[in-house]
């Protein structure tokens, strides 16, 4: 790889196999990740660095690349090798149809989660509000929060989390959508900062919490390692949030207000036996690839 990169550096002005070299790059990162990863990654760094149409495919690549953007996407190649995740090599993460700002040190957020928002936004739409307030704990880079906002223009949110550098991504990315009047960022742990002018406020409470055992987060892929240990990892077995969480929502949500959060799949029986411990009974769960989603009825 590093004889065929100086080659290619040296011969950025010529007609060139750019389609060759590019598929030599998806099979390099195939050591790393699998091979559907690894083309959506390639696709991903000719979109940023090398591509000059709206879309990054192989097929799009002009004749001739300049020489500095085939650096750029040597560099961030180089990046991506070491294990760094590919939205942190180009501060860009997608969700929901839409890119969000990110940095390293800030949860990036997961395709599974899009089915949270589903969820939410069926239950909203099928029921009749004037105004919809809510809560997004573990509010991150924003992009739950803020896709709600953008999908039901007639809701607020406030959004809490202790990582203080997401939350002021969370307000770029707020700023970067025109929802920035419309999103409260607060410092807290979970309900921690959040005082009784907050009882009975939300419409719904939505979450995204850390859920990982610890015996769980050494196996995972080496890319993970990047993000913020605090978003990923829980003590409890990975349930420690949740049990926060399942202690203190209902003096927050409004009467018929409900509660939607993700969590693992394999957790599932631990999650049910949380609900009996806590005499929650009004529930739902759902299933997304591996991960769970349980929506709560407020009341129960």
């Amino acid at each position: 790889m590093k004889i065929y990169t100086k080659i290619m550096l040296q011969n950025t002005d010529k007609k060139f196999n750019y389609k060759k070299f590019l598929h030599r790059c998806i099979k390099y990162l195939q050591k790393l990740y699998t091979k559907k990863e690894a083309i959506d990654i390639v696709n991903q760094l000719i979109f940023f660095y090398l591509s000059e149409k709206e879309e990054g495919k192989l097929k799009l690549l002009p004749q001739r690349i300049k020489k500095s953007n085939l650096k750029k996407f040597l560099q961030a190649f180089r990046n991506i090798t070491k294990g760094i995740a590919i939205q942190y090599v180009t501060k860009n993460a997608r969700f929901y149809g839409r890119d969000f700002y990110i940095q390293k040190g800030v949860f990036i957020p997961r395709l599974d989660t899009e089915y949270l928002i589903d969820l939410v936004l069926k239950k909203i739409n099928n029921n009749v509000y004037e105004k919809i307030n809510f809560l997004d704990i573990g509010v991150g880079s924003g992009a739950l929060a803020i896709t709600i906002l953008l999908q039901k223009p007639n809701t607020h949110a406030t959004g809490v989390d202790i990582n203080k550098k997401a939350l002021k991504i969370a307000f770029l990315n707020s700023c970067r959508y025109n929802t920035q009047n419309k999103l409260d960022i607060i410092y807290s742990d979970v309900f921690e900062h959040l005082d009784n002018k907050y009882y009975n406020k939300f419409d719904f409470i939505i979450s995204n919490p850390p859920y990982v055992p610890y015996y769980r987060y050494k196996k995972l892929h080496k890319s993970i390692f990047c993000e913020p240990k605090n978003a990923i990892v829980a003590n409890n077995n990975g349930n420690e949030v949740i049990e926060k969480i399942l202690s203190g929502y209902k003096r927050y949500l409004k009467e018929k207000g409900f509660l939607a959060f993700e969590f693992p799949w394999y957790n599932l029986n631990k999650i049910k036996r949380l609900f009996l411990e806590k005499n929650i009974v009004n529930s739902n769960f759902y299933k997304e690839n591996n991960t769970g989603f349980a929506v709560i009825e407020n009341g129960s």
